[in-house]
């Protein structure tokens, strides 16, 4: 007769290995805390989402320089035509070459508006892309750029047609008052993140924001309305001290865009800590009811 060891009891079941938790989902829904939190997050991984950005928004600036030149300049001129053209109104003598001039200057407005809506798109595509290296950062991956903007990249057009529906309901709620505006944006905010994380579109995606801010909108509007004026703040005491360097043309163009995009990756980020605080305790609540 063998020995045979008995089956323990009760049954011992197999240990699964633990999922990473996001770090962001555990930042807790205080103000302080997000802003510290947005600080320490982008900081520590500045050099790999700016150069997300970068790839991309560095050459479109570049490349509309050569093409459309200072828009600053431009602007400025475009406003000296308007105001001699109401100047010399009565005058015939002066009015035909001011005629021209304004003539010349529509006509590159076309070509402004042409390449500001292509660069826009470029512009969002990098914005998701930085998005995507936000989510696989808190995911401990390996972030590429070259993988992320593949990632990504599928993704832009039904994100483009997401982007404009949400715009245009958001201006008829404005203008119609069906439903407050910012009530609608503040629901539907999240959109992106929701279409990223979870694959949901379109109007899934706007469903499932809802969903995560709901009981949250106020406090949602309270956080961006002080970390806006925080970092407006902070970006025009950073403007004020540039202008007083002097102007090289492309050099300063592009030094206003390192800035502006900068600063853009601490309202990504910020975006971030809230969708992923939101969505764990919306989750938690939910097993536990």
């Amino acid at each position: 007769m063998t020995d045979q060891t008995p089956p323990s009891y009760p049954p011992q079941e197999e240990q699964s290995t633990p999922t990473a938790i996001n770090p962001l989902a555990l930042v807790p829904l205080e103000l302080g805390k997000a802003i510290s939190v947005c600080f320490d997050f982008t900081i520590k991984n500045f050099m790999l989402l700016f150069s997300i950005f970068a790839i991309v928004v560095i050459p479109l600036n570049l490349l509309a320089y050569a093409i459309i030149g200072d828009i600053a300049s431009f602007t400025a001129k475009m406003q000296k035509i308007q105001f001699d053209l109401l100047q010399n109104m009565g005058n015939k003598v002066q009015l035909q070459p001011i005629m021209q001039q304004y003539a010349a200057i529509q006509a590159m407005s076309g070509k402004i508006l042409l390449w500001s809506l292509l660069a826009g798109i470029f512009v969002m595509l990098a914005t998701l892309a930085v998005q995507q290296g936000i989510i696989w950062i808190t995911e401990k991956k390996t972030v590429n750029l070259l993988e992320t903007y593949k990632k990504v990249a599928p993704k832009l057009l039904p994100y483009l047609i997401m982007s404009i529906l949400f715009s245009i309901i958001f201006v008829l709620a404005l203008m119609l008052f069906i439903i407050p505006g910012i009530y609608l944006a503040l629901g539907w905010g999240f959109y992106s993140w929701v279409y990223l994380t979870e694959d949901k579109a379109f109007f899934d995606a706007f469903t499932r924001s809802k969903e995560i801010a709901s009981g949250k909108r106020l406090t949602i509007l309270g956080y961006y309305i002080v970390f806006g004026l925080l970092f407006g703040i902070m970006q025009a005491i950073l403007g004020s001290i540039l202008s007083l360097l002097p102007v090289v043309p492309v050099l300063s163009t592009l030094l206003v865009a390192v800035v502006s995009y900068g600063f853009q990756l601490f309202s990504i980020v910020f975006s971030a800590i809230l969708f992923f605080s939101l969505k764990a305790r919306k989750e938690q609540s939910g097993q536990q009811s």
